[in-house]
């Protein structure tokens, strides 16, 4: 399971504090001033009030209504209209974060547990989550969604013994909902974020880019590049150095992965060598490309930039990429990225 989920695409900027829900191409939100508010979902979300007073607390939208984990802890049900009224359907007990999927409630309590009822007219609750369930929860497609007090997004099938794993590592505090394939994130600082539940089955957005700055050998080595639809990757590397009498050369290679970070293509590797600043030649720009196989382009998802003073690296894997890439699997080519690079991954 992928664990790079990110809502990095900003859609409502400033005045989303509070508790959202999204449903029917809508999104709702129970804010800061007490007030329900109702905006289409488009590229610039604008919203109306359509319940005045009495909404602080979490919500969930399902079926034409919506229903409102009160401050109070009572749960209260009304029908989405011009002017939304509502009424007790739980009483008590209903402190924490709800979601409504397919005629059931899901509430995670004071307590950090996570309680699943069925609605009706008396809403009574069993434990199907002990522990931990403390945060913001959202309920879609049989997986209940979790954004918990370590600001991770954690995801688990809905079953008698509810099991999460991480798919989003930092960020994901505040209120979350998941519809029709994204997550939303309404943040503590009022911003509504949004991205793919599932990155790993979404396009990548060309051109992708990247870039990394490492202090190599006393100086430094800056490589940035960009990779466009048809393949090509254009990158330029900067070598530079500020010692007076002594120079290095570095070597930087590029190493493409998919959304689960499982490496897909190694650039060969190339070396760049500087004088020192009052030798020779101490700061240089060098332009460089490659042709991606176009069998994985559509699978990038993310990138390591590798840059060493002579490494290791380059003698054990030769400069042809196959043979690179062949070396980066073993398990001295992964434990050798984890030393010196980040896997970057984006949707």
């Amino acid at each position: 399971m992928s664990i790079d989920v990110r809502a990095n695409e900003l859609i409502g900027n400033g005045g989303w504090a509070g508790s959202i829900a999204v449903a029917g191409g809508f999104v709702y939100l129970a804010d800061a001033a007490g007030d329900l508010r109702r905006g289409e979902l488009d590229s610039s979300i604008n919203t109306t009030v359509i319940g005045k007073g009495g909404w602080t607390g979490s919500i969930a939208v399902a079926d034409g209504f919506v229903y409102l984990a009160d401050a109070a802890g009572d749960l209260r049900k009304g029908e989405l209209d011009s002017s939304v009224n509502t009424t007790v359907i739980g009483k008590g007990g209903w402190t924490g974060s709800i979601a409504v999927a397919d005629g059931f409630v899901y509430l995670a309590d004071a307590a950090g547990d996570l309680r699943k009822g069925e609605l009706d007219s008396s809403v009574n609750t069993t434990v199907i989550g002990k522990g931990g369930w403390t945060g913001s929860i959202a309920v879609a497609d049989g997986f209940v969604y979790l954004a918990d007090a370590a600001g991770d997004l954690r995801k688990g099938e809905l079953d008698s013994s509810v099991n999460t794993t991480v798919i989003g590592k930092g960020g994901w505090t505040g209120s979350i909902a998941v519809a029709d394939g994204f997550v939303y994130l309404a943040t503590p600082d009022g911003n509504l974020l949004r991205g793919s539940i599932n990155p790993s089955s979404t396009p990548p957005v060309f051109p992708i880019k990247g870039s990394r700055h490492d202090d190599v050998a006393g100086g430094h080595m800056q490589t940035d590049f960009s990779l466009d639809v048809g393949g090509t990757l254009s990158a330029v590397t900067r070598t530079w150095t500020n010692v007076k009498l002594k120079g290095f050369t570095g070597s930087v290679a590029v190493v493409l992965t998919d959304g689960d970070k499982k490496l897909l293509w190694a650039l060969p590797p190339r070396k760049y060598g500087v004088d020192g600043k009052l030798v020779g030649d101490n700061d240089r720009h060098d332009n460089w490309s490659e042709t991606v196989p176009s069998g994985i382009i559509n699978q990038v998802r993310g990138y390591a930039i590798l840059q060493q003073h002579d490494p290791k690296w380059l003698s054990l894997a030769g400069e042809r990429a196959e043979q690179f890439l062949d070396w980066l699997n073993s398990d001295e080519g992964k434990a050798t990225i984890e030393t010196v690079a980040t896997i970057a991954v984006m949707l």
